[in-house]
């Protein structure tokens, strides 16, 4: 400040010289001088502005772009930066973080992940060395969070993984923060499955020997003993160029043992589980199939493209594997089926559930960023990444939380996401919700007559130190024949549609209040009885004929001028989300939504843009019902399905 009045001052001298002075020379030499001095006093804003175009704020992504296991890693570590970067752009779009852009930077780890040359030290180091990334996202396989982890705590530098599963990544280590659940969570709810569900008492693991597959391996059998399950055979590999035969012999010694060896986990990533299921497979060996997430990426389900028997029958290998994973779409809520839309319009391909993750993990990050309100430089950028990581082990509750794609994103203590897996089942290469999940218990205040529940009922499991409700999965579905008599005035429209329901259990899906509906109580007799109905072993089909008045845009949300939303929105009468949740019959609807034209007349002045089917959750008061005093703020959650047709209007009608 003093030295701007001084040169205010002396400015101002100058000019004054300036105006007395004859001497060309002289007057020259003055508006030099004066130029020089207003570079002085104009600095700080100078300086400003160069800092706000030249220094955006800086996140650096590392994972596996490349390696030994180029297919595999190449194809996590484009799908994750694919979902950051869609992200940021949005953030961009809108005007950046306090004004300032958000890059980010790539850095290729190659799952290489131990050693004193392993990749994910050196680039870890490199991101160091850089010194410019205010937080860093990544890495993939838990190893090389491990081995990342310890160099951003002895620097400082706040990172998230999206992916890397085991208990060690987070644990002591108060810079790292994992936005999925922990492989223990895994290891307990497939032993619980094998056990409760298939009803097996024998199980028999196959597992690499990096830090992810020893793991699971490790938490799935201390489950699995505990639940009273034999553990029948154990083999173990390592990650090396004579891999193909090692595994070759573990098969041929599981073909021998067959009958006796139960359930089979295939402890491992991706890559090397196409190895394996490949050989399974091949020598014809029926035994059930469970795996963790890895399993449920693309690299798994794509890699086994190239062979004969994959190509003349898609999911000849994949068909009938069990595996958790931490997202299904099919059971998404909207943001999810946003995301998925974008993210295919973008890129031309379908995302997996590595992408929502990672999507989300931009989306928690940049929410710190603009909470910690840093200042962005160079000089605080030790201040920035501390407030970043002092923001995010803040978000410790509901509360706090960043809702996405994959749910509400926050963190434990140990700086673990506060999720749970789901189980999914491959049909014809397609990853679908089997039709039995579960889902924790936050207070067990919120189970009526509990002890009846876990006792009684079976709704209620423990898995672990957790109580878990046993969740009905109900596959819905709806073909739409018609839509006719289009009142946009009192926003009101005929609707004529099939609408089926695919389950296993003794209860009714069925019986369904239609939110939207004219007239509810004429709807209620159409599903009193099916038009059609099937048992087919353990499931029940059961096909409706629906046919009435429902109210547009009855959702609560912002519309585009001129855009309107018909279709169905409904839950169950009695069954709330913990109970009975349905999804999106993804098999069962293909081709059903394909032909807009057939269902609504250009006629009527409106033509369809787009078709969505997705679930939510219904919120409603329990008014003052006994069963549900003890639930928190008096409210029962349903779980909403919804089927939804956007409009507009026909140009020139």
């Amino acid at each position: 400040m003093h030295t701007c009045v001084f040169a205010l001052n002396l400015m101002a001298v100058t000019l004054r010289l300036l105006f007395l002075k004859k001497s060309t020379v002289m007057k020259k030499f003055l508006i030099f001088f004066c130029s020089f001095l207003a570079i002085i006093i104009f600095w700080p804003v100078i300086q400003n502005l160069l800092q706000g175009e030249e220094q955006p704020i800086r996140i650096a992504f590392i994972g596996p772009m490349s390696g030994y296991m180029s297919e595999e890693g190449k194809t996590a570590g484009q799908v994750m930066t694919r979902a950051v970067q869609l992200y940021l752009d949005e953030v961009n779009k809108s005007g950046g973080i306090n004004g300032k852009k958000v890059e980010l930077e790539t850095f290729d780890d190659q799952n290489h992940c131990t050693g004193d040359k392993a990749k994910a030290k050196e680039e870890a180091l490199n991101i160091v060395r850089d010194n410019r990334f205010v937080a860093v996202i990544g890495h993939w396989y838990s190893g090389c969070s491990i081995t990342g982890g310890k160099i951003y705590k002895k620097y400082g530098i706040p990172a998230i993984t999206p992916g890397s599963l085991k208990k060690e990544v987070t644990y002591g280590n108060n810079w790292y923060f994992r936005n999925i659940y922990n492989a223990s969570a895994s290891g307990q709810f497939l032993a619980y499955y094998v056990n409760k569900v298939f009803g097996l008492n024998q199980v028999s693991i196959i597992h690499d020997n990096t830090g992810y597959g020893a793991y699971l391996a490790d938490e799935f059998k201390k489950s699995a003993t505990q639940l009273g399950m034999e553990i029948k055979n154990q083999w173990n590999f390592h990650n090396h160029e004579n891999m193909n035969s090692d595994i070759e012999n573990i098969v041929n010694q599981l073909k021998e043992n067959a009958q006796e060896a139960g359930a089979i986990l295939l402890a491992t990533q991706a890559y090397e589980g196409v190895a394996l299921v490949k050989l399974i497979k091949d020598k014809n060996i029926q035994n059930h199939i469970i795996s963790g997430a890895g399993f449920s990426e693309q690299a798994f389900k794509n890699g086994f493209d190239k062979f004969p028997r994959e190509k003349a029958n898609p999911g000849y290998y994949t068909n009938d594997i069990y595996v958790t994973t931490p997202l299904l779409f099919e059971a998404a809520n909207e943001k999810a089926q946003q995301f998925r839309e974008k993210y295919q319009a973008v890129y031309d391909q379908e995302p997996d559930w590595s992408a929502a993750y990672a999507y989300d993990t931009a989306m928690v990050l940049v929410k710190a960023i603009k909470k910690a309100r840093i200042t962005g430089t160079q000089e605080s950028i030790a201040t920035d990444r501390q407030k970043i990581r002092q923001t995010l082990a803040g978000f410790t509750n509901i509360h706090e939380a960043v809702e996405g794609t994959t749910g509400f994103n926050y963190f434990d203590d140990n700086g673990d996401a506060q999720k749970w897996p789901m189980i999914g089942v491959y049909k014809n290469k397609v990853l679908i919700s089997t039709f039995t999940q579960s889902q924790v218990i936050r207070s067990l205040n919120d189970v009526p007559n509990f002890e009846k529940a876990i006792v009684e009922e079976k709704r209620v499991w423990r898995i672990g130190d957790k109580y878990m409700y046993k969740t009905n999965v109900v596959y819905t579905g709806a073909k739409i024949k018609e839509i006719s008599e289009v009142d946009m005035n009192n926003l009101t429209y005929k609707l004529d549609f099939h609408l089926w329901f695919r389950f296993q259990g003794d209860f009714n899906p069925q019986d369904i209040e239609f939110i939207n509906a004219v007239e509810p109580e004429k709807l209620k007799t159409q599903l009193d009885k099916p038009v059609d109905e099937i048992q087919k072993g353990q499931t029940i089909y059961r096909l409706y004929h629906i046919e009435g008045r429902f109210k547009a845009d009855f959702l609560s949300r912002d519309y585009k001028f001129g855009d309107h939303v018909l279709g169905v929105h409904f839950h169950h009468r009695y069954l709330n989300s913990n109970n009975l949740i349905y999804v999106n019959d993804s098999i069962g609807m293909r081709g059903a939504d394909g032909k807009f034209a057939q269902i609504l007349s250009p006629t009527s002045g409106w033509q369809i843009k787009q078709f969505r089917f997705f679930r939510d959750i219904h919120r409603k008061s329990s008014l003052g019902h006994p069963d549900y005093l003890s639930v928190q703020e008096g409210i029962v959650k349903h779980s909403l399905l919804n089927i939804e047709v956007w409009v507009d209007e026909v140009i020139g009608k």
